[in-house]
């Protein structure tokens, strides 16, 4: 962890365990964070940052800010026509996969094909990190 760029220490840590079908919509973290999977597969749609006209951010202020407005799965082009500029990717992580996301990268988690477990852990912001407001650009 010392190495990368932004990532400073292990601030705090989640475990998630979850069923068949559910979705952790599209959101972005403001720290680093590594996530290991225990079992099952889930699927992690992933976009850079610097597309929050893309993703609809909810507005500052708003209990969801840093997450999108967009639902992926069924996508409202005529409410949210910018969505179709979004640049993302998609990744299977399964049992002992590590991915690794850094700060400001939008992801969601779905899980279409069985319960799973992971192990969810965030960092602190490094000494001399850029301000987080410089990240999204």
């Amino acid at each position: 962890a010392s190495k990368q760029p932004f990532f400073g220490d292990f601030a705090y840590a989640k475990v998630w365990l979850g069923q068949k079908g559910i979705v952790m919509p599209m959101h972005y973290d403001a720290t680093d964070n590594i996530y290991v999977m225990a079992w099952g597969r889930k699927r992690a749609i992933i976009g850079e940052p610097g597309q929050l006209d893309a993703f609809y951010r909810y507005p500052n202020g708003h209990p969801l800010v840093g997450s999108s407005q967009v639902n992926l799965t069924e996508p409202d082009l005529d409410r949210y026509p910018q969505f179709k500029d979004a640049r993302l990717r998609e990744v299977i992580v399964g049992p002992g996969d590590v991915l690794y996301l850094p700060a400001w990268w939008w992801h969601q988690f779905e899980q279409p094909f069985e319960d799973t477990a992971a192990l969810n852990l965030w960092s602190r912001d490094r000494a001399g990190a850029p301000s987080s407001h410089m990240r999204d650009m």
